[in-house]
């Protein structure tokens, strides 16, 4: 499958289109216990899909040759790395490797990769948002909080990139459930290595 740019960020702006992927683990966030229900399980797989995306999306980015802020980009590519490992520690067969098909140009200069990024996560962040009471364990509620709370951070990056401001959220911005967002994801990626389902 293939969508080009405009088609994505339209698609994402009038809410047909809704994406998910990580944000940060806060620094005293512990990983979780193994999910202990399917839905809880479901979901985990979904952001460990989700988490591999983004990370593939930033190593491009910064292998681009675009004039990035290189220390700042690497450091949210820690970060996802971190949610990755994090979510995956929660799963017995998590998701290890996707193949990502990003639109036509996404990574000709700084602002296109801005563009993109600023629309994953924005959704990312109420993907989060979402999961806070969609999950069954309250230590994953807590984790999908923090998760949400730094990705806001991630998006403030590429917010100011672009040019609209460090505060680019609504003052209460709303979730987007977990079906919706992996519905979403499909255009940018074709294939899963290992924990392929993403049903519970």
């Amino acid at each position: 499958m293939s969508m080009n740019r405009a088609q994505f960020i339209k698609g994402g702006a009038t809410g047909t289109v809704a994406l998910v992927t990580g944000g940060a683990v806060l620094a005293t966030a512990a990983a979780p216990a193994a999910a202990q229900s399917s839905g809880d399980k479901a979901i985990l797989r979904g952001a460990a899909i989700a988490e591999l995306l983004v990370i593939d999306f930033l190593q491009r980015a910064l292998r681009s040759g675009a004039k990035l802020n290189e220390d700042v980009t690497r450091e949210v590519l820690g970060d996802e790395k971190r949610h990755y490992e994090t979510i995956a520690s929660a799963l017995k067969d998590p998701p290890t490797r996707i193949n990502t098909s990003f639109p036509d140009g996404t990574f000709d200069s700084a602002k296109s990769i801005a563009m993109l990024g600023f629309t994953l996560d924005s959704a990312f962040t109420r993907f989060y948002i979402g999961a806070v009471k969609r999950f069954d364990s309250t230590k994953l509620s807590t984790l999908a909080a923090g998760l949400a709370a730094n990705e806001a951070q991630h998006l403030s990056v590429f917010s100011s990139i672009l040019g609209r401001g460090l505060i680019p959220l609504p003052a209460i911005p709303t979730g987007i459930s977990p079906q919706a967002a992996l519905k979403a994801l499909a255009p940018l990626y074709t294939d899963v290595a290992s924990g392929a389902q993403l049903t519970g």
